[in-house]
């Protein structure tokens, strides 16, 4: 038994072998098989083309084989140059040109004839040669043997100068055709005079440079794909004696020669819309066709619920023009005009780079409207609307490809039948803190609804989410937020811009607007998220520290506006959070605190708590956030809040703002101090804004090490916070709402998994040792006595902090409480070896905390700080440095070294 074992192993090794062989040959000989030749013909004057060369079938538009016994084509890719070329080939041999771009990409084909020019598309590298026999502007049904017997000389393309040939005059060519009539290559500027036949090189005409034979017993059907276009005719004779003139040739009209003495015409193509070119539409592949029969005519009307948006095939390459089809490589026309019902419809496409455009027509086919649409745009129909058109536009410059790969990709556009979310009545009991446990991390959808343009009360301004740059709020937005792992999202809304007033005075919103922010919040609600509205940019009727007669109007105002909003949501369930106002203004001292001010937002806080709960229904326990003036967090603001009287108990989120740019667990102070003030109201706090800037945050890539810190470290004092996206790209945005594949995906993986950081090199300057009762001479840099304002300045009267090797920034966090507050670094100086000044930075303002950019060369530098409004003693500076009241804190960073980074869970 074991020989025999041993026998079969011994042949099935060799067998194995040779089939293993065999598999590699076969392998070799059909990627051989498939394999397309590249020859360079780049710079040759004349390619000629036997043939011998050429195998039944086609190459499709992959480059792929493809049996047709009526065409014969040669399997080879050539790599052309700049160079036109003109064809010469037996009359009832037409030749197709496919061209493809570097990456062999289809880009379209060329249909050409005897004396006919070829000049390549700009993006055009490779071409390849299929060749067929005509019959009356018709494939003629044959096969291979029939059509190489036809072929009675080569084929051949010889290199012209087209430039040259303008000023000829035109040549006898061969029979009309489609692809001769839509080559861009067989036409000059000018055109040929209605009179006489001769040639005129005017601009805004363009003619063809050779004349067609026609035969004089047949009627032509004209087909031409964009009714923008007209055609004039003029007739010659056999010998090229004009004979008569034809103009105003449009699609659908027919053409038959005057009389029998017609042999040959010559066209001129003109548009009757003065701004567009006919040369650009023969460049995006406009159809000119002396047809056997109409084809190019009116579409078929279809329900628009029985059109599938999402399948390619339903569109053609073009627009529509007053209704008209029209040719565009840019755009993508539906094959179809719709029937649509008084009903509201929603865009939806996955591509933010696509517009929906639409034209409405009634009953008598006249057009009516026309508009365009992006997604998450709304459209309901005008009340005489039987039928649209639709096309979409992309944009940027792009083609039908770039469509046909949306489509591919499921990034299809939808219009359909706006059906509203069904949202929960259920309201469950959870307390203020309940809620801002659940919250891991929120997000603003910043600069969209809260928007605006154009005064209070003449809206309705319904478009007013667009107009500072962002597109139209859609669900696939909100989707990708949750998706990213965002449970909170705040919706800043401004209402002012669409209300308007009753009768009586009364502050009304325009019903439109408050469907506009219902749809958006039901983004959110589909997505099972917090979500939080607001009155945003409400300062023209919202503001703090003005008179008592101004403010009775204000309270009033505040009063209106709020119940219009707690009414209309008032059904909605505990996931819908209403936040009292955004950062109201004290106009008597524009951004900076004021007592009045701040008394005037708690009242107008508690008219806001109020006005939500007489409205009723889930509302009577809604939980509600309430900001200090200004949503300041620092002490003077604080200290000043009064929280509201509710009738519902643990009902209420303390807000506020905090754009803090710390790196480092330094930032704990501010959470603490916080915390500390949110025990003792015995309220959850949630900052409703913080977040860096691309154009002003150092250094830039750490932006996420900023947004993880943040978010890690107020967490840990059970602060919850919500990330200021601004939507725009080189500013706070991190979601890119027009691609989210560009998003900020290192600042958002920050956010939702968030780490607390310290840097290795740093110094926490906490003993008037380091500093000097000095300030700085914001010239050279040199210390100078300050006796009757009062600064302190950091290191020694030799030199000042030195600069470790390697560190390309330096982050600065000045803390300083109770009455020195509103102490703040004022200047910041770095200084060579040898203590030269190399540059200074002098803000008047001031700041708690910055980081810069250290210079070339710089070694030291000296930190100046000082209270702009009130001066200071040495003796007042030493006492807050040495009771903890006042520090520094210097990092030290070497963006190129990640181990000079402290990270914790």
């Amino acid at each position: 038994m074991r020989h025999k074992r041993f026998l079969k192993r011994l042949i099935f090794i060799p067998i194995t072998i040779i089939g293993i062989i065999a598999i590699v040959i076969i392998g070799h000989f059909i990627l051989n098989k498939n394999k397309i030749e590249v020859v360079n013909a780049s710079s040759i004057t004349e390619l000629a083309l036997n043939k011998k060369d050429f195998k039944s079938g086609v190459l499709n538009e992959n480059l792929k084989e493809k049996k047709d016994t009526n065409y014969i084509y040669i399997k080879k890719l050539y790599e052309i140059g700049e160079q036109s070329f003109r064809l010469s080939s037996d009359n009832s041999i037409r030749l197709q040109i496919k061209e493809y771009t570097k990456d062999k990409d289809y880009i379209g084909t060329i249909d050409m004839g005897d004396h006919d020019l070829y000049t390549k598309s700009d993006e055009c590298y490779y071409i390849t040669f299929t060749a067929y026999k005509d019959m009356n502007g018709q494939v003629e049904s044959t096969n291979y043997k029939e059509l190489i017997s036809d072929i009675n000389s080569l084929i051949t393309l010889t290199s012209i100068d087209t430039d040259s040939l303008d000023n000829l005059p035109a040549t006898n060519s061969t029979y009309i055709n489609k692809g001769s009539l839509s080559n861009k290559a067989n036409y000059k500027t000018g055109r040929y005079l209605s009179w006489g036949g001769s040639y005129s090189n005017e601009k805004g005409s363009y003619c063809t440079r050779d004349f067609y034979m026609v035969d004089p017993q047949t009627t032509y059907f004209i087909n031409i794909n964009d009714s923008r276009v007209s055609l004039t005719v003029n007739e010659y004779d056999k010998d090229g004696k004009w004979l008569y003139y034809k103009d105003s040739l449009t699609n659908g009209k027919e053409y038959k020669p005057t009389d029998n003495k017609v042999a040959y015409i010559g066209i001129t193509i003109r548009s009757i819309e003065w701004s567009v070119d006919p040369m650009d539409l023969l460049k995006a592949n406009l159809i000119i066709d002396f047809g056997r029969d109409f084809y190019i005519n009116n579409l078929e009307k279809e329900d628009i619920e029985n059109v599938d948006f999402s399948d390619i095939n339903n569109y053609s390459s073009g627009l529509f023009y007053k209704g008209n089809i029209g040719v565009d490589k840019n755009c993508l026309r539906l094959n179809y005009y719709l029937n649509v019902k008084q009903t509201k419809y929603m865009v939806e496409s996955m591509d933010h780079y696509l517009k929906m455009y639409i034209q409405e027509f009634d009953n008598n086919n006249t057009l009516i409207n026309s508009c365009s649409k992006e997604n998450g745009e709304s459209f309901s129909p005008k009340e005489n609307t039987s039928y649209i058109a639709i096309y979409l536009k992309c944009e940027n410059d792009v083609n039908f490809s770039y469509y046909k790969n949306d489509f591919n990709m499921k990034k299809a556009i939808n219009l359909s039948e706006f059906i509203p979310y069904n949202y929960n009545k259920e309201m469950a009991d959870l307390s203020a803190k309940d809620i801002v446990t659940d919250i891991n991390v929120g997000w603003n959808l910043g600069n969209s609804l809260d928007s605006h343009y154009g005064d209070p009360f003449t809206g309705p301004h319904l478009n007013q989410e667009t107009t500072w740059g962002n597109i139209t709020v859609s669900k696939d937005l909100i989707d990708y937020v949750k998706q990213q792992g965002f449970n909170t999202i705040r919706i800043p809304v401004t209402w002012v811009n669409n209300t308007y007033r009753d009768d009586n005075g009364h502050l009304k919103v325009y019903t439109e607007w408050l469907e506009r922010v219902s749809e958006v919040v039901a983004y959110a609600y589909a997505n099972d998220m917090y979500v939080i509205i607001n009155t945003h940019h409400e300062q023209p009727i919202i503001y703090a520290g003005t008179t008592d007669d101004k403010f009775n109007q204000v309270c009033s105002d505040a009063r209106d506006l709020w119940k219009e909003i707690a009414t209309y949501f008032k059904d909605y369930d505990e996931k819908l959070i209403f936040e009292s106002y955004n950062e109201v203004d004290n106009v008597e001292r524009s951004w900076n605190f004021s007592e009045k001010a701040a008394s005037q937002v708690n009242t107008l806080n508690q008219i806001f708590v109020d006005t939500v709960r007489e409205t009723g229904a889930n509302n009577a326990k809604r939980v509600l956030m309430i900001p200090t003036l200004l949503d300041g967090s620092e002490k003077s603001y604080l200290d000043a809040f009064v929280m509201p009287k509710d009738s519902a108990t643990g009902k209420i989120i303390l807000t506020v703002h905090n754009y803090s740019t710390l790196l480092t667990t330094d930032i704990n102070a501010t959470f603490a101090t916080l915390k500390d003030y949110a025990d003792k109201l015995n309220v959850p706090i949630v900052i409703g804004e913080f977040g860096s800037s691309k154009k002003k945050f150092l250094p830039l890539e750490l932006r996420n090490v900023h947004a993880s810190n943040y978010v890690k470290c107020a967490a840990n004092y059970g602060i919850k916070c919500i990330y200021w996206d601004n939507g725009a790209v080189n500013d706070y945005a991190i979601v890119n709402r027009k691609d989210f594949s560009l998003s900020e995906t290192d600042i958002i993986t920050a956010l939702i998994n968030p780490n607390s950081y310290s840097f290795k090199d740093s110094q926490n300057l906490n003993s008037f040792d380091n500093f000097l009762y000095m300030t700085l001479n914001q010239g050279n840099g040199e210390l100078k006595e300050d006796k009757y304002w009062g600064s302190i300045t950091t290191g020694s009267m030799e030199k000042g902090i030195e600069i470790s090797d390697g560190v390309n920034y330096i982050s600065l966090n000045l803390y300083a409480v109770d009455e020195f507050e509103n102490l703040k670094i004022h200047y910041v100086h770095f200084y060579d070896s040898d203590m030269n000044l190399i540059e200074n930075n002098n803000d008047g303002y001031g700041y708690k905390n910055k980081t810069f950019k250290v210079p070339d060369n710089a070694k030291y530098l000296r930190i100046g700080i000082n209270n702009s409004s009130k001066a200071t003693k040495q003796n007042e500076y030493a006492s807050g440095v040495d009771s903890g009241k006042i520090s520094l804190s210097l990092a030290f960073i070497n963006t190129n070294d990640k181990k000079t980074i402290n990270k914790y869970k």
